[in-house]
């Protein structure tokens, strides 16, 4: 928390120096529009579910479909305007050039200082989780850095655009079976799939020997094919 703060200060001190109007514009717009975003979302979150943003909610987002989010666009109004508001609020705070701050060179020190160590940071998370995983990911590089910034948010849309990403793979990759036929003797096959397999429910499928006699599991063993 007192790294995003002094990440969210330090950026309004040295975009707050820059003599030039529209390089300050071109700086603040994307930090104010992030930081507001990630503001409005956790108020969101909080008001509408009673629990913070995580990735759960993040894939939910990314996976919305247009009409679904037109349909429910009442719904986000208050917090668009809460969007809207930060969102001026900010930038009329930011985009005034004040000379009577510390110098560019002071707090863009600093921040180069903040964004380092968030850097190197993250690096060792990406480092420790890639070496326990065998494979190093840049989304979890970037989630963990977005944890150190007012975009703290923005770590739970990167970790969902890696399982997304790991789902297109999945979804693409085509299995090839090698297929055998062979005579087992056996004319019905009962599927038991999930909580069917528990023994209280054998009975479903005619099978109440099973449950009390042992002998007989023995004896209807060798007429059933079971996977587990």
């Amino acid at each position: 928390m007192v790294q995003r703060l002094l990440f969210f200060v330090l950026t309004i001190l040295v975009v707050k120096r820059i003599l030039s109007l529209p390089l300050r514009l071109l700086i603040a717009v994307p930090f104010v529009l992030l930081t507001a975003a990630d503001m409005s979302i956790s108020l969101y979150s909080w008001c509408i579910f009673g629990t913070t943003f995580n990735d759960g909610f993040a894939i939910s987002v990314l996976q919305s479909d247009p009409d679904e989010v037109v349909k429910m666009l009442g719904m986000y109004i208050p917090y668009l305007c809460a969007f809207t508001f930060l969102s001026l609020l900010f930038l009329a705070v930011i985009i005034k050039y004040d000379v009577s701050l510390p110098t560019k060179k002071v707090t863009g020190i600093l921040l180069l200082i903040v964004i380092s160590g968030s850097l190197f940071s993250a690096c060792q998370f990406a480092y420790k989780d890639a070496k326990n995983k065998e494979a190093f990911s840049p989304y979890i590089l970037a989630s963990r850095f977005a944890t150190y910034t007012p975009f703290f948010n923005l770590n739970y849309f990167a970790l969902a655009a890696k399982e997304h990403q790991r789902l297109l793979s999945i979804a693409n990759t085509v299995p090839y079976f090698q297929l055998s036929v062979r005579d087992t003797g056996i004319d019905t096959y009962v599927l038991i799939v999930g909580e069917s397999v528990r023994v209280d429910n054998m009975s479903l499928y005619g099978l109440h020997a099973l449950r009390h006699r042992k002998s007989k599991h023995k004896e209807s063993r060798s007429n059933c094919l079971i996977k587990q």
